[in-house]
């Protein structure tokens, strides 16, 4: 019987992933320190998340949501960033209170120490046309919070990081919906294969632990008697959070 697998949902999202806490402190007002110990557990501790397309934000009378105290706010945004060009960058931070940029995983601006409202920038870096992860840790002690991220890229302007350069995972896996009983999935991606786990009809297969964006997948379906009954062309833009649904076409 012909079938058809329709993807409704793509997991790449614009702009970066922001987990947001508020910060237990050893004294009445907190300060660096508190930051510093609780930005090493907010993935465990974070009480509201969000997508931020770009980072150029002011935050002022509680005003982000009744969850995240202002004067003891601790943000950590993660994702990618995608460099369209060849070139020399040198990126830069404003913060109030105080930041650090991450990109691979590498510490390029430590503007933790609370220097209200400066303009921080990394030395310069030389970054081949690709994508790159990033981490940006922030934290806010007052009324009026501030953060901002921006680049120079070779000989042109300083400018905020545009949303188009910057992309987030929708979840953690690949989702196939509308399976008949009985029914496998099997992905290949990146030369790897992995076997879903499938519930009522759902198939779910990790694949955040292996990911590199803008990989190639494909998935196949296979009956009852493990027979392949589709197996889809290749998918050049697999990301972590796609969506399909699975159709028999009669």
């Amino acid at each position: 019987m012909p079938s058809l697998l329709t993807r409704i949902r793509s997991g790449r999202l614009i702009g970066l992933r922001g987990l947001y806490a508020n910060m237990r402190c050893n004294n009445e007002v907190c300060n660096e320190s508190d930051a510093e110990r609780e930005i090493m557990n907010i993935k465990k501790n974070y009480v509201y998340d969000k997508i931020d397309p770009e980072l150029n934000l002011v935050f002022y009378d509680n005003s982000l949501t009744p969850k995240i105290k202002l004067e003891q706010m601790i943000v950590k945004w993660e994702g990618f960033i995608e460099i369209d060009k060849e070139d020399s960058y040198v990126f830069y931070l404003i913060a109030d209170d105080g930041a650090r940029l991450y990109i691979d995983k590498k510490m390029i601006i430590d503007a933790w120490t609370g220097k209200t409202l400066e303009k921080t920038y990394s030395d310069k870096i030389f970054l081949r046309k690709g994508v790159y992860s990033i981490e940006i840790e922030y934290y806010n002690i007052g009324a009026f919070g501030k953060i901002e991220l921006g680049w120079r890229r070779g000989k042109s302007i300083e400018e905020v990081i545009p949303s188009r350069n910057l992309f987030s995972f929708a979840g953690g896996s690949v989702i196939i919906t509308n399976l008949p009983k009985g029914y496998k999935v099997r992905l290949i991606y990146n030369g790897l294969v992995r076997e879903a786990i499938i519930k009522s009809g759902i198939a779910l297969i990790p694949i955040i632990d292996i990911i590199k964006p803008f990989s190639e997948g494909q998935l196949i379906i296979l009956n009852n008697d493990d027979e392949i009954i589709y197996r889809s062309p290749p998918i050049d833009d697999m990301s972590p959070g796609d969506v399909y649904v699975y159709q028999e076409i009669s």
